[in-house]
């Protein structure tokens, strides 16, 4: 499998043993993977790594995103 130039991928789930599992996958499969757990994190994390692409829960805790 070919991966793109920019490989980095972000991962974003609640439930850290989800965001564990898609990283150990992806890096195997080549990828340069960057998790987390937390929604707020995940948009900082955005603007520094600049994902090629980002694999997300939808139903994420809003806890301390001020939208809750």
């Amino acid at each position: 499998m070919t991966t793109p130039q920019n490989n980095r991928v972000l991962v974003v789930d609640d439930d850290p043993q989800v965001v564990a599992m898609l990283e150990l996958s992806l890096s195997h499969a080549g990828f340069d993977v960057t998790g987390c757990s937390d929604a707020c994190q995940a948009l900082l994390l955005a603007k520094g790594i600049q994902p090629a692409f980002v694999i997300t829960d939808f139903n994420m805790p809003l806890w301390g995103t001020g939208l809750d």
